[in-house]
């Protein structure tokens, strides 16, 4: 996903290879890489949320526990 898009070539018209703009395909990776961050933050959240609890939620500052209290509406312990 990581590699650019423009290395890639394809054939176009009658399997001769043709300048294509490849930024369908680039959109595509680009889309796929966001929801692939996503899933890897929420799970970084989540394990933050656990390690808090064994911590003591009472440590926290105002803004991380903002932060951990709208996480646990989301995601129940």
């Amino acid at each position: 996903l990581a590699h650019p898009a423009s290395v890639d070539s394809i054939p176009s018209s009658a399997n001769q290879e043709d300048h294509v703009s490849m930024g369908t395909i680039a959109s595509r990776h680009a889309y796929q890489i966001i929801q692939n961050t996503r899933r890897v933050l929420a799970i970084e959240m989540i394990g933050a949320m656990q390690a808090v609890e064994y911590r003591g939620v009472d440590k926290m500052a105002t803004h991380t526990k903002n932060f951990y209290t709208k996480g646990r509406e989301q995601v129940s312990s």
